[in-house]
């Protein structure tokens, strides 16, 4: 062998939109069949996640004096539209969805 990866084998950055999430399924720019589920992982960055956001206000002028308990959304789930980045690898048996792309905001 001349140390040379055969082109099956290679990692890559590939470009998808999400058609479904419960089960998760993409559709890779330039192929013609979704990728199912078995065969994605799911970075926390496509996941929703919340940032804790409990604090006290004080102060005798202060309106929100208390407690304000609602937390703040740093990400929103990928849903059916959403176009991601993804590795793929071991001859397209792997792809794991790094982050959404083209969007703005939450929205």
């Amino acid at each position: 062998m001349d140390g040379k990866v055969p082109p099956q084998e290679r990692t890559a950055i590939v470009f998808a939109k999400i058609i479904t999430v419960n089960p998760v399924s993409i559709k890779v720019e330039g192929q013609k069949e979704p990728i199912p589920s078995k065969f994605i992982y799911v970075s926390n960055f496509c996941k929703r996640h919340f940032h804790p956001n409990k604090h006290k206000h004080t102060g005798c002028d202060n309106p929100l004096t208390g407690y304000e308990t609602e937390d703040i959304e740093e990400f929103r789930a990928i849903k059916p539209g959403d176009k991601v980045v993804c590795i793929r690898s071991n001859g397209g048996q792997f792809y794991y969805l790094l982050e959404r792309i083209d969007t703005e905001g939450f929205a």
